[in-house]
């Protein structure tokens, strides 16, 4: 996946990620084919693998984008901190929750938060104990998308709010 910081190349990148997006408002991610995200994005094959190596990839840097985009250096996650993250990133995202719970994309979800995770917390605790560490968030990430895809389901009548203290409480113990 590209990281570079060329202007244009960031705006293919992120034209190919809006098309691949309203393309599963349409249909099912499963049958979205990498022709059909180019054809919507107005871009060639060329292109879309100069930016991903797949179509998972794509929706990778969605998640990345919309979801993690959290900063590298947190001295400490306190309740404003995560209201803050929540009301930005999750609730500002719930249609693609929505999308990604439908799609059975909740895995690629879970594998990018707890990455992130273990990355701020190698930087709070840099000496800590790499291994469980990564089981730790490896089962936190799990739960807390489980509870996001839940909650993001049209179906399912929780205020962000409600949501916030709840995901709070579970987590404080």
């Amino acid at each position: 996946m590209y990281t570079g910081t060329n202007p244009t190349a960031l705006r293919s990148q992120s034209v190919i990620a809006d098309a691949t997006i309203e393309l599963m408002k349409k249909k099912a991610f499963e049958k979205i084919s990498v022709k059909e995200i180019c054809r919507a994005a107005d871009l060639s094959r060329q292109t879309f693998y100069g930016f991903f190596s797949s179509r998972e990839a794509v929706i990778r840097y969605c998640i990345k984008q919309r979801l993690l985009n959290i900063p590298k250096q947190i001295d400490v996650l306190d309740r404003n901190r995560i209201d803050g993250y929540f009301r930005t990133y999750i609730a500002g995202n719930k249609p693609f929750l929505n999308l990604l719970g439908k799609n059975r994309l909740g895995s690629q979800l879970a594998e990018e938060l707890s990455d992130s995770l273990n990355e701020m917390e190698e930087n709070l605790d840099p000496g800590g104990d790499k291994n469980s560490r990564r089981i730790a968030n490896a089962f936190l990430s799990s739960a807390l998308v489980s509870s996001f895809l839940v909650w993001a389901d049209e179906e399912v009548k929780m205020s962000d709010q409600e949501f916030i203290d709840l995901i709070y409480q579970i987590i404080r113990g």
